[in-house]
């Protein structure tokens, strides 16, 4: 029932808007939401569909998954454009809009909700765990594997529901599709209640409405994010330099109005201002961002295409049909720093609205100057390349009518083995011309076999990205048109992690069994993968090291160990003590990915169950402080290689005995940490960091152990009693900073 707005409470509104006014804005508590079950990665944050507010930073899906360098596609604006509409003081507008924000979200039925299929799986590294707690839903009737709503109200007038849905199938990875509902409800007030504004003139009839969505392309590393908690900040390095619009047919066999779809993206082009790789050398194409810093290997760091596409959109509020002819209605690529008024005059005399309201790919000149301040000071650049297209038409809306438009946003890329060695073959080309190691041998399916790689060499093959994208668009229209129905891979186990003596032991439960009536088919073997040094891949301290994450084993179900506790079993033996060691474990079944029974075997996630808390292998404690050492030492903070690679400030005390105390000074003698080793290993770390949480300065320090205890047998022969070892060992070291 509407709430009776009485003079009382519009006082009570003035007043709490008086408090706002000093005391600034009354957030309610963000909800972010990680979907990172498939290679693209989806994250929503508080009240808009993958975005918060730009300025934040807060951003939307991202590609490839587990690589600190992504490249993303970002929702930065979503319009809502009228032709005409009267407001709440009775003004009437024509070529009306209104750029969405936040809305009214904060109670039921508004809010942020996640829901997966399957209860995430837990992940336990030495008993410490390495998942976040679960607080979404769980629906296993649900079509996707995992989900999010956002559903709010928003000025003017409208309710907002949008849904997200991410499929772990390997052939549905690469994307995520969106439904996104606008209901004229004449309600945008900020209550729970669901009823029109009593200000709103609910008789009219609305017309012309018309959504536009831009999306940002870029490259993004992220920040914060650290052992169990995923919600760092999304910084994005660079945005795209170069977007446009494709036009690419549907699959064969899609049953479908919509025969065609127009897929507008971005990618990282070259950049007129990057003219030399190395200084002083010849200038290059950029495109592909070789890697130049902190070492000239020519890694291609930055090969993804990005982009969107329609994939329906309602006739109109009674026919629910998909609206071909006329959808998208327009498609833009340079829209990010315009300021979106109606009767702002763009060059060549059109205004925004006759830009945005016309048919067709569309493209702003470089030289554009007004910004969303409306100054003219900063000319537009390459980076401010913005993807959008504008959906709909619909003639008339009112009270109550509701329209759909769904729509897919994704990436596709070269593979990153493909990127480094290309890039490798390039930077020779660069450094030595026409040399035998500056030969690629692109032996894919019609390739260009073995080629001298030159900048035309290297931009043919990052270019095969945009067929990936085309072919991931293609394949979320196939789902789309199949109602979300696809081959169902099995959730991923639960896995328990425990280094040991040069080794680490994986223990998994049977997802067979715990899911005996799974779609999926049978579970025919179960694969390992591992990562060294940092949980993410392309992480910065790595750089040139090639530490990626591998599959290392393959084992079919009846090949398995399994533990005493009866889980299954694997022991990855012959680590290096000092190294940081993280796994995955995934289901492989005998049901084949695509809807058509073709493509390869299902595999469970191999993300969701990733241990991001390390696992370090230990050498049991000795029996004596007699050859105690440093390593490195000296340490030398550019040391790279010589370094450990997930943490280049690491230092790490050997031959230590089971238990005792560490205590480090400077050569005044004044105590700079202390260390207690309590694990029973001979080995202990420190990140170089003080008591006082500095890093300590170059110089000359010294160890001192002390407390020490060593392990004897008991009357079983178990190593259970501690003994005191009453001598102390004193070791100098040097750090170069």
């Amino acid at each position: 029932m509407k709430f009776v707005k009485t003079i009382n409470l519009k006082i009570l509104i003035i007043i709490f808007n008086i408090t706002l006014l000093f005391f600034g804005t009354v957030n309610a508590q963000e909800k972010i939401i990680n979907l990172n079950l498939s290679r693209y990665y989806y994250r929503v944050s508080g009240p808009n569909e993958g975005m918060v507010d730009y300025d934040e930073n807060e951003h939307s899906g991202m590609f490839p998954n587990g690589t600190y360098y992504m490249w993303t596609v970002s929702e930065i604006y979503e319009f809502l454009l009228f032709g005409h509409i009267i407001l709440a003081n009775g003004e009437e507008q024509r070529n009306y809009q209104r750029k969405l924000g936040d809305g009214y979200y904060q109670e039921a039925p508004f809010g942020v909700r996640e829901i997966s299929k399957y209860p995430p799986p837990q992940v336990f590294v030495d008993g410490a765990q390495s998942t976040p707690d679960f607080d979404g839903i769980i629906d296993p009737d649900i079509k996707a594997d995992k989900m999010f709503i956002v559903y709010r109200k928003q000025s003017p007038w409208m309710h907002l529901r949008n849904e997200g849905y991410q499929f772990v199938n390997q052939y549905y990875g690469d994307f995520m599709i969106m439904n996104s509902t606008y209901k004229l409800t004449f309600d945008d007030d900020a209550y729970p209640e669901t009823s029109p504004d009593l200000d709103a003139d609910t008789t009219q009839t609305v017309t012309d409405f018309y959504v536009l969505k831009a999306y940002r392309v870029g490259q993004t590393s992220i920040t914060g994010k650290t052992g169990t908690d995923p919600n760092g900040k999304w910084f994005i390095n660079h945005g795209a330099y170069w977007a446009s619009t494709m036009v690419t047919p549907s699959l064969t066999g899609v049953s479908s109005p919509r025969k065609d779809l127009v897929i507008t993206y971005g990618w990282d082009g070259n950049h007129p201002n990057v003219t030399q790789f190395t200084t002083g050398g010849p200038p290059f194409d950029d495109t592909g961002e070789p890697r130049f810093t902190p070492i000239a290997d020519g890694d291609l760091i930055s090969t993804n295409y990005s982009g969107f596409a329609l994939l329906h959109c309602d006739i109109s509020p009674d026919d629910k049909s998909d609206w071909v002819p006329n959808n998208p209605y327009g498609s833009y690529v340079h829209v990010r720093h315009l300021h979106f008024s109606a009767d702002a005059v763009l060059p060549g005399g059109k205004t925004t609205w006759d830009y945005f309201i016309s048919p067709g790919p569309q493209s702003l000149p470089y030289q554009l100057s007004t910004w969303e301040d409306g100054s003219d000071t900063n000319p537009i650049t390459l980076e401010s390349k913005t993807p959008a297209q504008v959906w709909g038409g619909w003639k008339e809306m009112k009270m109550g009518d509701s329209v759909s438009v769904v729509h897919a946003i994704g990436s596709g890329s070269i593979s990153r083995q493909e990127a480094r060695t290309l890039g490798a073959k390039w930077a020779k080309w660069y450094q030595s011309g026409d040399v035998p190691d500056a030969y690629y041998d692109d032996n894919v399916s019609s390739g260009l076999g073995n080629v001298l790689a030159t900048d035309d060499i290297k931009n043919q093959i990052v270019a095969r990205g945009k067929d990936s994208l085309k072919v991931a668009m293609q394949r979320a229209q196939e789902l789309w048109e199949n109602n979300l129905e696809c081959p169902r891979p099995y959730p991923s186990p639960d896995l328990y992690v425990t280094s040991g003596p040069y080794s680490c032991t994986l223990e998994w439960d049977d997802i067979g069994t715990k899911y005996p009536d799974h779609e999926g088919g049978n579970v025919i073997a179960y694969r390992i993968y591992r990562k060294i040094g940092h949980v993410e891949d392309e992480y910065p301290t790595e750089a040139g090291q090639n530490l990626y994450w591998e599959r290392i084993k393959e084992i079919p179900v009846d090949s398995l160990a399994t533990s005493p506790k009866g889980l299954f079993m694997y022991v990855d033996a012959g680590l290096e003590v000092g190294e940081d060691y993280h796994y995955a474990v995934t289901a492989v079944s005998d049901k084949r990915c695509g809807i058509d029974g073709t493509g390869p075997y299902l595999e469970s996630s191999q993300w969701s169950n990733r241990s991001t808390l390390p696992a370090r292998p230990i050498i049991p404690g000795k029996d004596n402080l007699n050859q105690i050492a440093v390593v490195p030492n000296p340490y030398y903070i550019y040391g790279q290689l010589m370094n450990f690679s997930s943490d280049n400030n690491r230092l790490m005390f050997v031959n230590l005995p089971p238990y005792c105390t560490l205590k480090i000074y400077n050569v005044t003698g004044d105590l700079v940490h202390t260390l207690v080793h309590d694990d029973g290993s001979s080995v202990d770390f420190w990140d170089q960091i003080t008591q006082n949480n500095q890093f300590i300065a170059s110089g000359v320090y010294i160890l001192v152990v002390s407390d020490a205890q060593k392990l004897i047998a008991d009357e079983s022969g178990n190593l259970t009693i501690r003994q005191k070892l009453s001598d102390k060992a004193i070791i100098k070291f040097t750090i170069i900073r």
